[in-house]
Formats: structure tokens, C-alpha cells, sequence
């Protein structure tokens, strides 16, 4: 837990990218959509910690404050995709699917390799989500799963970050017992996993390590919703 100033000699990040994009209308109103891009960031913003001598408390405390680190690139593939089974082929089951999978590059170039990609950037994450309304009845099950790979990002020449693996499991069930009523009973995060990160400064040769783990619980609700 460092100490948090400021920078008053801060400068905005500034990016110029290309994007480029193909998507296809299915004749049942889906869409399947694939997107490339490549940005060219400048004056890349992130919270640099050092160990600095502090007036006030007469001896070196850890400090952190945001800095520009020069240039940066990023680039990446994104697809994404939303339709119904029988819109393939007509003898499958009505099931509205919804598809997203992004795969990211980058790297910061005044930072030492490897893993010196942007902060927060996942080499790759993904969702898919399932609706079925059943035949003949008054009921629609779904759920989503979602995924992110743990990766490590060296934030600067001596510091470094390590984040776990991220699965989300949703699940519902509607049942619509009138035209105007309906009662949906939600689940969130089926499975729970606790979320894992790892931060490291290394300064001076000494090397501080944070190891934290958030707790992540099942949560469930059921609603009653009615049209007047």
C-alpha cells in the first residue's frame, strides 16, 4: 500500500488507431461480425512506485504517482457473433446463441520485455451465452459464461503484476405464467473461483511481493414482473 501523489507535469495519452470490419446479416435478424485493429498510443500513462526519501516522515517510504513512459502499440482481433441455430439449419433447435472472442497484443516500448503489454490487457478473453425458449410452454432458460486467461504485465523495469484466472457462470429461468406476468429466477457466478493477484516492486534490490485473493460467492434472485 504505497503512499499517492500526484503529477503535475502529466501529459493526456494520445492514440491513433485503424479499425477494420466485416460483418454478415443473417436472414434471421443475427449478425457475425469480425473487427482488426492497431492503435499507436503516445505518452503512455502508468503509476510508477519508487522508494523515495520523504521530508516529513525522516525516513524512505514507497510512493506512487502516474508518468508518462513514452510510446506504445496494441493490436488485436475481435469477433462477435449473435443468431439462432435454425437460422444454419432448419432442423435445429431455436436456440439464440451469442458469441464474443478477442485475442490482444501490445507492448510498451520503454518497458523490458517480456510481458510488457498495457496494463489491464488480457492476451485474450472470451463469452458465451445460450437463450432457449422451450416449445409449448410458458418457459426460457439461459445462462453466460465468461473467460479470461490469468496473464503478467511488467508494469515498469522493476515492477510487475500477476493476475489469476477469471471464469464467470450466470445462469436464469423465466417462466411467463400471463401475457403480463412473469416470474425469472437469476444465478450468478455458478462455480465460484477466488480471484488470485500477485504485485512485486524490485528496487534497490529488494523486492516487495503483495499476494491478495478475492472471495467470490454464489448470488441468487427471484424477481416477479408484471406489465399494468
Amino acid at each position: 500500500s504505497p503512499d499517492r501523489i500526484g503529477n503535475p507535469s502529466l501529459e493526456p495519452e494520445i492514440a491513433h488507431g485503424l479499425d477494420i470490419a466485416w460483418e454478415r446479416y443473417l436472414s434471421g435478424g443475427g449478425v457475425v461480425s469480425v473487427n482488426l485493429f492497431h492503435r499507436r498510443i503516445r505518452d503512455v500513462i502508468r503509476n510508477v512506485t519508487t522508494l523515495e526519501p520523504v521530508e516529513w516522515a525522516g525516513e524512505p517510504r514507497w510512493v506512487s504517482s502516474p508518468q508518462n513512459l513514452g510510446h506504445a502499440t496494441a493490436q488485436g482481433i475481435e469477433f462477435d457473433g449473435k443468431f439462432r441455430l435454425d437460422e444454419w439449419q432448419r432442423d435445429w433447435p431455436g436456440v439464440a446463441l451469442r458469441l464474443n472472442l478477442s485475442l490482444y497484443r501490445s507492448r510498451v516500448d520503454s518497458v523490458p520485455g517480456p510481458d510488457n503489454r498495457l496494463d489491464q490487457q488480457p492476451p485474450a478473453s472470451g463469452n458465451v451465452g445460450a437463450d432457449w425458449r422451450i416449445p409449448g410452454s410458458g418457459w426460457t432458460l439461459g445462462g453466460t459464461l465468461g473467460w479470461t486467461p490469468g496473464y503478467r504485465t511488467q508494469l515498469t523495469e522493476g515492477a510487475a503484476q500477476e493476475l489469476g484466472r477469471k471464469r464467470v457462470i450466470d445462469g436464469y429461468a423465466l417462466w411467463q405464467a400471463s401475457p403480463s406476468t412473469r416470474w425469472r429466477l437469476s444465478l450468478s457466478n455458478l462455480l465460484p473461483e477466488d480471484s488470485l493477484s500477485t504485485s512485486s516492486v524490485l528496487q534497490d534490490d529488494q523486492l516487495q511481493t503483495v499476494r491478495s485473493a478475492g472471495r467470490n460467492q454464489l448470488a441468487a434472485s427471484l424477481q416477479l414482473e408484471v406489465k399494468l
